[in-house]
Order: structure tokens, then C-alpha cells, then sequence
């Protein structure tokens, strides 16, 4: 809808059957970002289109292991570090693949935007999700000189929670789960997959002068004032 050429990557074939009419514009791509072979095949893609401008990762999230484990210190290692690979690692791998194809432009708009999370910031559960969102934050300071000097941008959103499918099958075992984080939000709803978009697109397309900034879109759950009044 601005008219961007777009690039879906994911694990699913779906990527290549997007919810909404995209035109033209749209190429889907089969791909696992924590495989080292993938990301060569994405870099080597990203490449012969030759335009790449804008890297937006939005890969990761909460595993199941970890939401259905109710003991914040009975998740075991190898779920900690799975999580980590998937929600940190795999992101700066990919960042690390991409960004000579983003440096490679000449000129315009280019920037690298991560999806972290309110669990970075504020005491929601689930450790190592939380951990690894985390490091997206120091992650996004650390390269916004090194990226800054190629002309490429890079920022984060710590996303409140977003009312996606996977989202409600995640949590399709708690009837009251997303009720009680209603609850807890400044605005008194929760976000859409639109509204989460519409953030995305803003930093990518307008907050040119913003960089190695971590944005919060959580419509106020991550406030402190509905949490202490309990």
C-alpha cells in the first residue's frame, strides 16, 4: 500500500500466499533464518534484486516450552538457548548476511528494524524470551555507529502484546490470558497486527533522523500505574 516491493521470508510456505491482495509487489521465500545455508540463499536473493533498502525482523517469539512451563526457573537449558538462537542470534546473523546489499545502495532510505519486546523492560514471565528481547536492545545500540557510517539505520520496537493467530494458539490454554493483559493497558486494548504494522512502516519510511533507539508500542501495559493498583 506505499508502495514498497516486498520480500517475505518465513518458515511456512504461506509466505508465499499473503492475507492481503499484494500485487506485484510481493515475492515470498521459503527460508530459516537460524540456518547458515538459508541465509546465504536469502543474501544471494536479496542481492540480484540489487534495491534492497529496508530489513525488517520480525522472526521469533515466545516458545511453547517456556509459556507452558509455570516455574520461571524450570525452563532447561536447551530451551533457554533455542530461544536465545531464535529471538537474538538468528537476528544478528541475518543482519550480517543483509547488510552489504543495504550498504550496496547508493543512496536513500535504508535501515535494519528488530522486534523486541515489553518483556525486555518489565516483569511479564518467560525468561529467556525475555532475555533474548533483551539483547536486541544492546544489539541495536552496539551497531548504530558501525551501520550509521554505511548510511543504514537501526532501531528496535519492544512490542506490547499483538492480537495475531499464533498469538491466541499460544495461549489457547488460558481463556482469561488476553482479558488480563486488557486489563492492564493504559489505552484499555490491546494492539492488532495492523497497529503493529502501522509502527514498522513509520520507522522505516518517516523517523529518518532516528537511530539506535528502542521504540515501546504496548498501548500502555508496560506502565506501571495499572499494575500497582493490582
Amino acid at each position: 500500500a506505499r508502495g514498497f516491493d516486498v520480500l517475505g521470508v518465513d518458515l511456512a510456505a504461506a509466505v508465499n500466499r499473503p492475507g492481503a491482495p499484494a500485487g506485484d509487489g510481493y515475492e515470498g521465500l521459503v527460508a530459516d533464518i537460524t540456518s547458515a545455508a538459508d541465509l546465504a540463499r536469502l543474501a544471494a536473493a536479496v542481492a540480484d534484486r540489487a534495491r534492497a533498502a529496508h530489513l525488517v525482523l520480525v522472526a521469533g517469539g515466545a516458545l511453547r516450552e517456556e509459556i507452558d512451563e509455570t516455574d520461571p526457573l524450570g525452563p532447561p537449558a536447551p530451551v533457554f538457548r533455542r530461544s536465545v538462537e531464535v529471538n537474538l542470534v538468528a537476528q544478528f546473523d541475518t543482519i550480517r548476511h543483509l547488510v552489504p546489499a543495504l550498504a550496496a545502495r547508493p543512496s536513500g532510505k535504508r535501515s535494519v528494524t528488530l522486534v523486541s519486546s515489553i518483556n525486555a523492560i518489565g516483569d511479564f514471565g518467560y525468561p529467556a524470551y525475555s532475555a533474548a528481547k533483551a539483547g536486541l536492545a544492546g544489539l541495536t545500540s552496539a551497531l548504530a555507529v558501525p551501520l550509521g557510517r554505511l548510511g543504514v539505520r537501526i532501531n528496535a520496537v519492544a512490542f506490547g502484546t499483538v492480537l495475531t493467530d499464533r498469538a491466541h494458539e499460544l495461549h489457547d490454554g488460558d481463556p482469561g490470558h488476553f482479558s488480563a493483559l486488557t486489563g492492564l493497558a493504559a489505552l484499555g486494548h490491546l494492539m492488532s497486527a495492523q497497529d503493529a504494522a502501522e509502527v514498522l512502516v513509520t520507522i522505516v519510511d518517516r523517523l529518518e533522523t532516528v537511530t539506535g533507539t528502542v521504540v515501546t508500542a504496548d498501548c500502555g501495559q508496560s506502565l506501571p500505574g495499572l499494575h500497582t493498583r493490582g
